[in-house]
């Protein structure tokens, strides 16, 4: 059962709604009810992206929506095989399982994926593998000089991406001591990831961000109706 306010946030279809609450109060039972009633109300799931952190929460949300429309309790066991059926009765073959509920890289991957032709060199498979980021990190360690160190440089990255600097913008930001260094490194292990075709996390990220400020790729690519869970802790690129 859902207490007033909630069920207000499932009941109210347009506007912004914000939900504040402390952990544990059903957040996610929120969201999902949400889901539901839109899907109630014969909203096409492809209107429909509800963001998540992590794989565990978008798999634990997909699962409550598949045990609600096959009418089970929260507990009851169900196969993957008869929640894609289900899915398929409702319309949700392909959008429950990949579009309705989704991780922010789980998302840009399909995202990247789908809008690859303006991504210069992207190969078939464009998430990096363990071995392509040690072979990167390698390869702008050894441009970036000894200053650099393996321990802080793939989050020295990771911040230049999330707050969208390039590489070329790196030099002239102010990040310590040996700034120039860790600059150079960065560029090299962005050129190395160029040359093989493959994106980071970040990069899934920054690379969605930049292409949806084109007209026509954001168009392609609106929802009617967007959920983000935990949206306090979305940064900057995410937001």
């Amino acid at each position: 059962m859902l207490n007033p306010e909630q069920q207000n946030a499932v009941d109210t279809h347009n506007g912004r709604i914000l939900v504040l609450a402390s952990p544990g109060p059903g957040k996610t039972r929120v969201i999902v009810a949400r889901v539901l009633e839109l899907l109630k109300c014969g909203v096409d799931p492809r209107d429909i992206l509800s963001l998540t952190f992590t794989r565990e929460a978008a798999n634990e949300m997909r699962r409550r929506v598949g045990r609600t429309l096959l009418g089970l309790s929260s507990t009851a066991h169900v196969s993957q095989t008869r929640l894609d059926a289900v899915s398929r009765q409702f319309r949700l073959s392909e959008s429950f399982g990949h579009h309705v509920f989704a991780t922010f890289h789980s998302f840009a991957l399909r995202f990247v994926k789908s809008e690859r032709q303006y991504i210069p060199g992207l190969r078939d498979a464009p998430l990096a593998t363990s071995l392509d980021i040690n072979r990167a990190l390698k390869y702008g360690i050894d441009h970036g000089g000894l200053a650099v160190t393996r321990k802080e440089l793939p989050s020295y990255i990771s911040k230049m991406k999330r707050l969208e600097i390039t590489p070329e913008k790196a030099m002239d930001v102010p990040s310590g001591r040996f700034a120039e260094a860790y600059a150079r490194a960065y560029a090299a292990y962005d050129k190395y990831m160029h040359e093989n075709g493959c994106l980071d996390f970040d990069s899934l990220l920054t690379w969605t961000a930049r292409l949806l400020q084109q007209n026509l790729i954001w168009q392609r690519w609106q929802v009617k109706y967007l959920s983000i869970d935990e949206a306090q802790d979305t940064d900057f690129l995410q937001w």
